[in-house]
C-alpha cells in the first residue's frame, strides 16, 4: 500500500516506482482541495506524516489547534482549521520541552507548556520564541513534581496541575508564583476517596468555575470561584455519568464539560453547573470503540470537539450536534 498526504492545495504529480520502474499508470495526477475535514462526525484529522504521538490539546483565538506531540523528539504543532501546519516548535530548540504534558493559550496567543520531565513551565510567543521558563523539581512555592495540565484565565492567571505534589499552583502571566490550591479531598470530608489526589488536567469556564481531572480517584473536582471546593463529579464505573481514569477536561461556552474518559474508551459530557451527565461520544465502529484511548481534548467556537487518541496516534474531530440534542 502506498500512502501520500499532501499539505498544499494544488494538482500534484505523484511518481510511484519499484526498482526504478514506474508502476502501472504512474505518474498520477491528484487534485487536492482545501475542503475541511470537519464535514463528518468522527473524522480523522491527522496523518502519520504529521503526528506521531499526539497527547495534549488547546486552541488559540484563531481556532488553530495546538497539539503536544510526545514522540521522540517531542514537538508542539499549531494546525489550522483544515489540518495544515502553521507552526512547529521542536525539542531540539529547547531540551526542556522533552515529554510535554499540558498546553494552554494566553494573551496574544502565547503558548504555555508543562515540561514534565524537567518539572517546569515554558512560555512561548505566537511565533514559537521562548519568553519565560519557570520551576524546578521540589515541593516549595513555584517548584513541581511532574506538572501536567494547565489553564490560563482571561485575566492572565496560569493554573498548573502539580500532580505529584497533590495541588494546583497559580502564577501570573509572566510565571511569577501567586498561590496554591489543595486537591486533597480528605480535607472536605470525602473519606471514602482513600487514594492520594492525582490532579492531571484543569479547565476554567467563563464564570470562573474550575474543573480538575483527578485520575487516581476517577472523578472531576469542581471548584466555585476557582479556590472554593464545591463538589466532585464522581462514581467509578462504566454507566452514563461514571468515570474511569479521566485524563483531560475542557469546557465550552454553552455549559458543557467534556472529559476524556480513557478507562471507558469514550468522551463523557456533563452539565458544568450541576455535574449531571449529558451523553458520551465514541468513534464509529466496534473495533475502534474498544481501542479508543482519548487523552487531550478541546472545543472550538464552531462546535467541533477535538480529541487525541493515543492508541491510533490520531486526532479525531466530533460534531457537538449529539451533545446539544441531549442537553436540555
Amino acid at each position: 500500500m502506498i500512502t501520500y498526504c499532501p499539505k498544499v492545495a494544488n494538482t500534484h504529480v505523484i511518481n510511484a516506482t519499484v526498482n526504478e520502474k514506474h508502476i502501472k499508470d504512474s505518474p498520477f495526477l491528484v487534485t487536492v482541495t482545501t475542503a475541511s475535514p470537519l464535514a463528518n462526525i468522527s473524522d480523522n484529522f491527522s496523518s502519520l506524516e504529521m503526528l506521531r504521538k499526539p497527547c495534549w490539546l488547546s486552541r488559540d483565538s484563531k481556532d488553530n489547534v495546538i497539539v503536544c506531540d510526545r514522540s521522540s523528539p517531542s514537538s508542539i504543532l499549531v494546525l489550522n482549521e483544515v489540518g495544515h501546519e502553521v507552526l512547529r516548535i521542536e525539542e531540539e530548540q529547547n531540551s526542556k520541552l522533552k515529554h510535554p504534558c499540558g498546553v494552554a493559550v494566553g494573551s496574544n496567543n502565547s503558548i504555555y507548556i508543562c515540561g514534565s520531565y524537567c518539572h517546569c513551565i515554558l512560555k512561548y510567543n505566537a511565533n514559537g520564541k521562548v519568553l519565560q521558563i519557570a520551576g524546578k523539581i521540589g515541593k516549595g512555592k513555584g517548584e513541581f513534581q511532574n506538572p501536567a495540565g494547565l489553564a490560563v484565565t482571561e485575566n492572565g492567571e496560569v493554573f498548573v496541575c502539580d500532580t505529584s505534589n497533590f495541588r494546583i499552583q497559580v502564577f501570573d502571566e509572566e510565571l511569577q508564583y501567586k498561590r496554591e490550591i489543595s486537591t486533597d479531598l480528605t480535607r472536605f470530608g470525602h473519606q471514602r476517596l482513600t487514594r492520594p489526589s492525582h490532579p492531571h488536567d484543569i479547565a476554567i469556564d467563563n464564570s470562573h468555575q474550575m474543573f480538575v481531572a483527578d485520575t487516581n480517584n476517577h472523578c472531576i473536582l469542581v471548584y466555585k470561584s476557582q479556590d472554593q471546593f464545591a463538589f466532585p463529579i464522581w462514581d467509578a464505573g462504566e454507566n452514563l455519568g461514571n468515570l474511569k481514569n479521566p485524563r483531560c477536561v475542557t469546557v465550552d461556552n454553552d455549559g458543557c464539560l467534556y472529559v476524556s474518559d480513557e478507562g471507558n474508551h469514550r468522551v463523557a459530557i456533563f452539565q458544568s453547573l450541576t455535574g449531571d451527565p449529558i451523553t458520551v461520544l465514541q468513534p464509529v465502529g466496534a473495533e475502534i470503540k474498544d481501542r479508543f484511548s482519548p487523552y487531550g481534548i478541546t472545543v472550538d467556537n464552531k462546535g467541533h470537539i477535538y480529541v487525541c487518541d493515543q492508541f491510533s496516534q490520531k486526532l479525531y474531530v466530533f460534531s457537538d450536534i449529539t451533545v446539544k440534542l441531549n442537553f436540555s
